[in-house]
């Protein structure tokens, strides 16, 4: 990933590596077509699972070690963010966590595109994000913003 600050914003870019599978696979994923998540060539999709199945029938409360093992699947995690099992995500290498995070049970994104999350974010119980183009969450505005 590559990132770009313009203001308060940072983008962040990626490109097709090396060792992509399938440079059609991930075209189709980013323009928002109908695709298949395991000829994209990465592994994000398996080891966000992987992961996200150990932190959800984790005792979170006692032993922080399956939510450590999640956070590296994400493109930024910080070390005060807390999140409450169970999570979903598709992919977590686009989701970008500021600081202050908190997500209450049940939050579920999917991330077939980049996700990024602004600092001193709340969100609710059962919240869904689908984010199949770039989006935006704001803590200076209180704002979504859609690409």
């Amino acid at each position: 990933a590559r990132m770009e600050h313009k203001g308060f914003i940072t983008f962040y870019k990626f490109s097709v590596t090396e060792e992509m599978k399938s440079e059609f696979e991930w075209n189709r994923m980013m323009a928002q077509q109908l695709y298949s998540p395991y000829k994209v060539g990465d592994d994000s999709w398996e080891r966000v699972h992987a992961a996200q199945k150990k932190f959800n029938e984790s005792e979170f409360w006692h032993d922080s070690s399956a939510l450590e093992e999640l956070k590296k699947c994400f493109g930024k995690a910080t070390e005060n963010m807390v999140l409450t099992p169970p999570v979903y995500f598709d992919h977590g290498d686009r989701v970008f966590f500021g600081e202050h995070f908190y997500a209450n049970t049940d939050l579920t994104i999917l991330d077939e595109n980049n996700v990024i999350f602004g600092d001193n974010v709340f969100k609710a119980c059962y919240d869904r994000l689908g984010c199949l183009d770039w989006w935006k969450c704001s803590n200076q505005s209180r704002s979504y913003y859609w690409k």
